[in-house]
């Protein structure tokens, strides 16, 4: 009976923590159609850009929109798995199976998730190095002409003042 109030507890809590999970994500996710939209309309130039980043966040939200019905739905079969475990134990031992296959491929999309997060935000972060090399290059070129330009002005005032004491 003691095991049976934990299987309990731990399918409430996988319930709860998977309808929070996908409330938070589909929160996250209207925000990002949102923005998204907006952007469109501002930034036409851009509408590839924009199209692999809406790819990546649709993906996301499939995968963790699945991690979170997928972790409703152990916490509904804990209970059921236990009671049957002991009215009907071969039906009780294919759904423990289910169960634990259910928990690894809840595993495998988190895996996943984090394997797809890495490389999209390595991708991102190449292309900022790419703009901030560009970014560095351009700086040098307006110093070296702010350079050029105020050393040019120094030497112009010099032989202004030359002139000047020429002419008297």
């Amino acid at each position: 009976m003691d095991i049976f109030w934990g299987v309990s507890v731990f399918s409430l809590f996988a319930l709860l923590s998977g309808g929070v999970t996908f409330m938070v994500q589909r929160n996250q996710w209207m925000d990002f159609i949102q923005a998204w939209n907006e952007g469109q309309r501002v930034d036409e130039e851009y509408a590839p850009k924009h199209k692999e980043v809406y790819r990546y966040h649709r993906r996301r939200f499939r995968r963790r929109s699945m991690v979170s019905f997928l972790m409703g739905l152990v916490g509904v079969m804990l209970p059921v798995a236990w009671y049957f475990t002991r009215t009907l134990p071969s039906f009780g031992v294919f759904l423990w199976v289910t169960v634990i296959f259910l928990l690894v491929w809840i595993m495998t999309l988190g895996i996943l998730d984090a394997v797809s997060t890495y490389f999209y935000y390595l991708h991102i972060r190449d292309d900022l190095l790419v703009h901030q090399a560009a970014l560095k290059a351009r700086k040098k070129q307006v110093e070296k002409i702010l350079e050029q330009q105020k050393m040019g002005n120094e030497r112009g005032g010099e032989e202004g003042n030359q002139k000047s004491e020429d002419g008297k």
